[in-house]
């Protein structure tokens, strides 16, 4: 039979079209993998040397005895990918893993906690080929939970490999009942954060940092290191603070759920770092080795129920919070003519001498009073206070004057701060003028304001009334009022005519379109 060549084409496109669809989807689908992969990890690498020494064969494959070496312990580790090449023999960066499948089976397998608690009795009840028998057999069984725990459960991972279908029913039941297991324990008793700053508490003038929280059960407590030349400020859990110097190298007992807090001098300097601080529960956490084109191998820690915390001082930001000096000044006059002017301030150093000098302004010139100047020395006890200045009594010539209270802030020979506002109501007083007296007439004289009998006739003449006879006086100017028959249409009239024969105008067009429609027809 024969093909057109059209038809040939056709096919052959439709081919190349099919091959480019499933590469795509592979390589999506790989990179999906490789980033649901990644996101499980979590960055916090530890140095491991990886080894092993002996062949585990097992139906039609086989596994090594994988362990790695931390901290002077070695460690059961598996392979968990059968079908990729084996992991060298080397030291290796391994990362924690925080996939909680994997982490709760490795906790019930062969050579970690959980295995001789619940795991080794359970296999006693299943049926299993003698190879998954005895230390070798559960450390094999448990490679191919690990290797399917994995791939997610997928049958089709090459974690079966080697292995028959029966045997591959017989792990998926084992797997269903682990994960109605307990999960491994979480690391419990901690801090609630390691690494805090102080900062300058301007009310007390001292460094203070955050609260830190001892996470743990009430029962359970903790002796916190205070640093040198610090004190510790204990929240309690009912809410109560409790401030406690402690002699050098003393610690403090901090029970489950307390806080507490560090305070020291404002040019403390430097950082302090605890030592280990016993009285966590150390949890269970899976770590993984994972090298391109080779087989990666899990293995499990046991947290340590330790911890530490660090304190970073900050002297600066003492200088940094510290507000500048500042003063506002409100000046007075009473009745007899006394100036005062009471000066605030803010931002000054206790225990430290200052100066305010004080001028008087005549506000319509702005030019200063001559004589009118004042003087007051204070120490301050604390960074913000009043301080009253006098000018004395003002003299007859500045009365009815508005008078302004100019101050100066001097420590020492520096100015530090000053108020000068000519415009400023609460720096201005005005004296008030003596007002004169007046003079009272002698006993029996007569003032412009006495009645004079002597004056009056017996009868007041009455005012004249219009005569009754003069005609009214009737206006020649037209009548205007808006209310008078004839007034023109309002606004709103006019619109709504103009409406009328727009609509009448648009119906008129409606009718001549139809009839030009019809002689067309």
């Amino acid at each position: 039979m024969m093909i057109s060549k059209g038809y040939r084409s056709g096919f052959c496109r439709g081919i190349a079209f099919a091959v480019l669809a499933l590469m795509m989807a592979w390589t999506i689908g790989a990179a999906g993998m490789c980033d649901a992969f990644a996101e499980e990890t979590i960055e916090e690498t530890i140095k491991v040397d990886c080894t092993y020494n002996k062949k585990f064969n097992y139906e039609n494959y086989h596994t090594f005895n994988f362990k790695v070496k931390y901290e002077g312990n070695t460690l059961t580790a598996y392979c968990v990918q059968p079908k990729k090449r084996r992991m060298t023999k080397a030291s290796h960066n391994a990362l924690r893993y925080d996939n909680e499948l994997v982490r709760k089976i490795l906790y019930y397998s062969y050579g970690y906690p959980g295995f001789a608690e619940k795991t080794a009795s359970y296999l006693e009840t299943v049926d299993r080929k003698a190879c998954y028998k005895g230390d070798q057999g559960s450390y094999v069984l448990c490679h191919l939970l690990l290797s399917y725990a994995l791939s997610g459960k997928s049958p089709n991972s090459g974690a079966f490999k080697g292995l028959s279908s029966e045997s591959a029913e017989m792990i998926k039941a084992v797997m269903a009942e682990m994960e109605t297991w307990p999960d491994p324990p979480e690391a419990a008793g901690g801090l609630d954060q390691s690494e805090v700053t102080a900062e300058f508490n301007q009310e007390s003038g001292e460094q203070e940092t955050p609260y830190i929280t001892f996470n743990a059960d009430a029962e359970k407590a903790i002796d916190v290191p205070v640093p040198e030349g610090a004190s510790l400020v204990k929240k309690s859990n009912d809410g109560t603070e409790e401030g406690i110097t402690p002699e050098s190298g003393e610690t403090v007992t901090i029970a489950g759920g307390e806080s507490f807090k560090f305070t020291a001098p404002a040019d403390t300097d430097g950082s302090f770092d605890s030592p280990q601080i016993e009285g966590g529960e150390g949890g269970f956490s899976t770590y993984i080795i994972n090298k391109k084109h080779r087989q990666s191998i899990v293995f499990g820690l046991n947290d340590k129920g330790s911890f530490s915390f660090s304190v970073k001082w900050s002297p600066s930001a003492a200088e940094t919070d510290k507000p500048e000096p500042a003063i506002k000044t409100t000046a007075k006059a009473d009745d007899s003519g006394e100036i005062v002017d009471e000066v605030s301030y803010t931002g000054l150093e206790a225990g430290t001498e200052y100066k305010i000098v004080g001028r008087l302004m005549d506000k319509s010139d702005g030019k200063e009073i001559e004589g009118k100047t004042a003087e007051k020395n204070f120490t301050p006890e604390s960074a913000d206070g009043t301080v009253t200045v006098e000018f004395g009594k003002a003299g007859d010539d500045l009365k009815g004057r508005e008078l302004v209270a100019f101050e100066k802030l001097f420590k020492g020979d520096e100015l530090i701060a000053s108020h000068e506002d000519i415009n400023d109501e609460a720096q201005t007083v005005t004296i008030k003028k003596d007002e004169p007296q007046e003079e009272q007439p002698p006993a029996g004289e007569l003032t412009s304001d006495t009645p004079d009998d002597t004056d009056k006739t017996p009868d007041d003449t009455p005012a004249e009334e219009p005569s009754k006879e003069a005609p009214e006086e009737s206006s020649s100017l037209p009548d205007t009022s808006v209310n008078a028959a004839g007034d023109s249409p309002a606004t709103g009239d006019e619109t709504h005519i103009a409406a009328v024969l727009m609509i009448a105008i648009g119906a008129l067009l409606v009718i001549c379109g139809c009839a030009a429609f019809r002689k067309s027809v």
